[in-house]
C-alpha cells in the first residue's frame, strides 16, 4: 500500500498568478463602478442646476426686472 504525498506542487506559480488576476479584475471593477457613480452624480447635479437655471430664466428673472423697473421709476 502506498500513499502519494505532495511535497512540491509545481503549480504554485500558476495558482498565485491566477489569484493575482482575480484580485486585479476585482479592483478594476471597483474602480469602474466608482467612475460610473461619479459620472452619474455629476450628471444629476448638472440636471438640477439646469432646472434651477430654467426657473430663473422663465419667471423669476422677468419678475425681478419688473420690480427693478418699478423701483427705478419711483
Amino acid at each position: 500500500m502506498s500513499i502519494p504525498l505532495a511535497i512540491h506542487n509545481r503549480n504554485h506559480a500558476k495558482i498565485a498568478r491566477a489569484q493575482f488576476g482575480i484580485t486585479q479584475s476585482q479592483e478594476q471593477e471597483r474602480v469602474a463602478n466608482q467612475v460610473l457613480t461619479g459620472g452619474r452624480d455629476a450628471y444629476e447635479g448638472l440636471q438640477a442646476s439646469d432646472r434651477i437655471l430654467q426657473l430663473c430664466r422663465s419667471g423669476y428673472l422677468d419678475r425681478v426686472k419688473k420690480d427693478r423697473d418699478i423701483s427705478e421709476y419711483a
